[in-house]
């Protein structure tokens, strides 16, 4: 009834500054490995003396429970984003890795009924999840911020 994917994300630390005043890009060819990069180091103004380099986040989804690959799926990564331009002759100085299972939530007419079920089940207990996991729905951290608010007002 309740079911979601995962993502596995690559943090990717190079040596020199790659594309400016791009803050993410969406790549819906599922011939690539990934469906979002995101440039770190375009979020803020570069600070005085810092390093101009890069660093990227990239995003992977897979369906939930899928085992992955972490070196396969970097080594794809990597020559991906030459295959897109996004590196050229930059070295990789640094990465993390992390999957986040769940990541998103599908959200379907069961479990849309479910979680209204649950939810009011545990409101006659004083319990009261709110979010992406507690309302089983599709949100932002802002949206959690708002849903919280609310709740305490009533609460």
């Amino acid at each position: 009834m309740f079911s979601s994917n995962q993502v596995a994300v690559f943090n990717l630390g190079f040596d020199r500054k790659g594309a400016r005043g791009v803050h993410w890009m969406y790549f819906p060819d599922p011939a690539i490995a990934f469906y979002r990069v995101g440039w770190y180091d375009n979020i803020l103004p570069p600070r005085p003396g810092a390093p101009d380099r890069m660093s990227l986040y990239v995003e992977i989804g897979a369906p939930g429970g899928a085992v992955l690959d972490e070196r396969a799926q970097l080594a794809r990564v990597l020559d991906d984003l030459r295959r897109e331009r996004i590196v050229t002759d930059h070295q990789l100085v640094s990465h993390h890795h992390v999957v986040l299972d769940p990541a998103y939530v599908h959200i379907t007419q069961a479990s849309i009924a479910e979680a209204a079920r649950i939810k009011a089940e545990l409101a006659a207990h004083g319990v009261h999840p709110v979010g992406r996991y507690g309302g089983w729905t599709y949100c932002s951290i802002e949206d959690n911020m708002r849903e919280t608010r609310t709740l305490a007002h009533q609460l």
